[in-house]
């Protein structure tokens, strides 16, 4: 019985077994790994140094080698994250946890993650180097899974009750994919066709617009483009569509951005060009991220890799550094199908009736027996929304159109990254990066400093997209792609620094169409601004700016709000709150309550504007809250500046008043309910967590950190900066790093969550760049050498 799983119980026996259970995964060192490993295939022996920070170094011969011993590596720290990733992305998690999972495993397969994956497998196949890399990576991973026994697994695997399969190619392209589909789901097709059939074609636009005022787009307002653009002709009419109640499956979160600026050396105290990159990604343990650096006689590189993929994806080598932000764009289009009839053998395209192909899932469930799942392609897509999976029944058959099912060809980027000297070699090195597309600053040793918005862009007449598409007429297809030369880029420009954070990426000077509701209107300003301000900017100014805290949505609608709400209430406790507001600096520090007593107002005010869009019988998105708060400022007729439920008319005056006695309520329960002061710490609760939600023991809450999705230090409560990297490139190059983890995936080794405690506080390491496995032997806490059996 005790070797038995009891429900979400693993067997207690080998659980509890102190040879074999759980109590080996308690590590009294920094690492337990042997010194001398033997791998099948390697040709030349390799040498590991791992830092204090339990960062390993590897220096090889070759490429190969390299990879291999990577892949080794990489699987001892983070096997499971690694395996438990590519099940998601393969909508394989039913497998493992049960049916609980289901219906995002069914939306995973409905994506066509694994098609997807399949055939960007195929392309690589085409490119000897890539398939090098991958390769040696995936024979380094299983080695390390074949050296495996029960009492050597991730105490997750005990915990599950299940064991690590061996890893594939198909796997690393999985994650990519993983990666892809994080970044540019992004859309609100379906939300945005039912706004304009509730609201009409004006209304829409008023609560919508493509270009606000007062924003400050990635490539500096007023730049030229010396390019002829592909020409895209716009069908004359558009037909009406269909409502659409549900999603099939959640928008992944706004949050979901990342801050990166480069300035020259006309700007820095030490004339070195600097660099700045933080990815705002989930806060989650073990961290999405895995430091590491490689050597060979081609490159020396140190950055952020993914578990899973053979390559450095952000960071620098001897004589560049790079970093992403999440280039956001419309990449997924939604086409509605016209089937002959309910076999879905053939559908309607251009006066033609075209075969369908479909493929039946069989998605595994824990004790249970299998789901069976029948997909339907089009050459749009996959169809998603059928009456076999949206909640509600409807007969949509929405197809989906997704950059991402496309082969690309991501690995070669990165490994011509890692090995260019300039920008020339840089800028040719990106342009097989498709997708997610980034903006990618850069800096050199050299003095130069640039931004490339680097992806694969469809090329859209105005508006295409934006709405649910019409699956029968051929000039609602894609025309093409933005051709990789006139994706928007800037160097050296005369303001002395380049920056993105996921802001709209040029001005209306730019010729092609760029859309998406995801836009970010605040963190970009604000970091904007401080550039313009600052000279002699030291690593301190760039550590300083990638932990503010101030708010420019604070700044912007606060003392509006102030100037409405009434102050004559004789309430002591409603005095104070509203003195503490006034008092506000806008910065959200963690332990004020302002922050707190802010966003509960605001979002209370929010979401009173837009009561029209409360409802469950039809999917909607709510304007934007940059957008609310020029409209709450400045259009004093709008029909929304009111309350739908009240036969009054209400001005923005009541409307302010109204969510300032609701905030007063709120404040108080809160208050009731937890023994904690109000403070933005606790009302926030920035959490990371591991990823599996149940595990809440591995898990941290209640992080003293500020900010929010509105300031440079964008933390959330499950969201924020997944890491921070400082470069100064000079000679010779320094660079300073901190991520909110550690570099184990064992939460029984003090590196698990190492660096969580100074991620908190904004505080940062020197990271190690070493060029010989014999150098810095005072900061060496381990060393491994890999020998070749050949």
């Amino acid at each position: 019985m005790l070797n038995t799983k009891l429900g979400s119980l693993p067997p207690l026996g080998k659980f509890l077994d102190p040879v074999n259970g759980f109590w080996q995964n308690a590590e009294s060192s920094d690492i337990q790994a042997s010194q001398h490993v033997k791998p099948k295939g390697l040709k030349q022996n390799v040498e590991v140094r791992y830092d204090q920070h339990l960062i390993p170094h590897i220096f090889a011969r070759n490429t190969s080698d390299l990879n291999l011993v990577s892949g080794y590596i990489t699987a001892y720290h983070r096997l499971w994250q690694m395996e438990f990733q590519t099940h998601d992305a393969a909508g394989r998690l039913s497998e493992i946890v049960g049916e609980v999972t289901l219906n995002r495993d069914r939306a995973k397969r409905r994506q066509g993650m694994v098609t997807a994956a399949k055939f960007t497998l195929e392309e690589w196949e085409k490119d000897p180097e890539i398939m090098e890399a991958i390769n040696a990576y995936t024979i380094g991973v299983n080695d390390y899974i074949h050296s495996l026994r029960y009492r050597d697994l991730p105490i997750e695997y005990k915990l599950l009750n299940y064991q690590p399969e061996p890893w594939t190619k198909l796997k690393c392209s999985l994650l990519l994919k993983y990666m892809a589909a994080m970044l540019t789901l992004s859309e609100s097709d379906i939300e945005n066709t039912n706004a304009v059939k509730l609201f009409g074609i004006e209304q829409f636009n008023t609560l919508f617009p493509e270009f606000p005022d007062g924003i400050d787009p990635v490539m500096p307002s007023g730049t030229q483009w010396d390019f002829k653009s592909v020409e895209v002709k716009k069908p004359v009419d558009f037909d009406s569509l269909p409502w659409v109640k549900t999603r099939a499956y959640p928008h992944p979160p706004k949050m979901l951005g990342s801050n990166n600026w480069a300035v020259s050396g006309q700007k820095t105290k030490s004339g070195n060009p600097m660099l700045a990159n933080d990815m705002h990604l989930g806060l989650n343990l073990p961290c999405i991220w895995f430091q590491m650096q490689y050597n060979t006689p081609d490159i020396n590189v140190f950055g952020h890799t993914i578990p899973g993929v053979p390559m450095i994806v952000t960071g620098f080598n001897d004589s560049i550094a790079w970093g992403f932000t999440n280039a956001y764009r419309d990449l997924v289009d939604w086409y509605k199908i016209k089937f002959r009839d309910d076999s879905r053998n053939e559908y309607l395209f251009d006066g033609k009736w075209l075969a369908t192909n479909k493929i039946v899932e069989e998605i595994k469930i824990r004790d249970k027996a299998s789901f069976y799942d029948t997909i339907v392609y089009t050459h749009h897509g996959p169809i998603v929304y059928d009456q076999n999976f949206s909640k509600d029944g409807e007969k949509l058959n929405l197809a989906m159109k997704w950059v991402a099912q496309n082969a690309t060809s991501e690995p070669i980027a990165f490994i011509n990254m890692s090995k260019a000297h300039n920008y020339k070699e840089f800028s040719q090195a990106i342009k097989d990066f498709e997708c997610p597309p980034q903006n990618m600053a850069f800096a050199c040793v050299d003095g130069d400093i640039a931004l490339n918005i680097q992806g694969k862009y469809p090329v859209k007449w105005p508006g295409q997209g934006k709405f649910i598409l019409d699956g029968l007429r051929k000039d609602h297809e894609w025309q093409g792609y933005i051709p990789v030369e006139q994706n928007p880029h800037i160097l050296n420009p005369e303001r002395g620094f380049v920056s993105s954070a996921n802001q709209i990426p040029a001005d209306q000077l730019y010729p092609y169409y760029a859309y998406t509701n995801f836009f970010e209107n605040n963190r970009n300003r604000r970091i904007n601004h401080v550039l313009r301000a600052k000279n002699d900017i030291t690593k301190q100014d760039m550590m300083d700016l990638q932990n503010d805290v101030y708010s420019l949505r604070a700044e912007d609608i606060l003392p509006f709000m102030l100037e409405k709400v009434d102050h004559t209430s004789s309430d002591q406790s409603v005095q104070d709150i509203l003195t503490t507001l006034q008092n506000w600096n806008y910065e959200f520090q963690y332990s004020e309550k302002a922050p707190s007593y802010f966003t509960i107002w605001w979002e209370t005010l929010y979401n009173s504007i837009w009561d029209e869009f409360n409802t469950d019988s039809i999917a909607l998105d709510k304007p934007n809250r940059y957008n609310t708060i020029r409209l709450l400022k400045t259009s004093k007729d709008s029909p929304f500046i009111d309350i739908r439920e009240t036969p009054e008319k209400e001005t923005a005056t009541d409307l302010v008043n109204a969510s300032f006695i609701k905030t007063l309520d709120q404040i108080k329960a809160w208050e009731n309910s937890h023994s904690e002061e109000i403070t933005w710490q606790f009302y926030k609760n920035t959490s990371i967590n591991h990823f599996m939600p149940s595990l809440s023991s591995f898990s941290y809450e209640n992080l003293a950190i500020g900010g929010n999705g509105t300031t440079p230090n964008a933390a959330t409560g499950r969201w924020g900066p997944s890491q921070r990297l400082i470069v100064d490139l000079g000679t010779p190059i320094r660079a300073w790093s901190t991520y909110p983890g550690g570099q184990s995936g064992n939460p029984g080794n003090k590196h698990y969550d190492h660096f969580i405690p100074s991620w908190t506080k904004g505080e940062y390491f020197p990271v190690l760049f070493m060029h010989h496995p014999d150098e810095a032997k005072d900061k060496i806490i381990f060393r491994q050498h890999f020998e070749s059996t050949l």
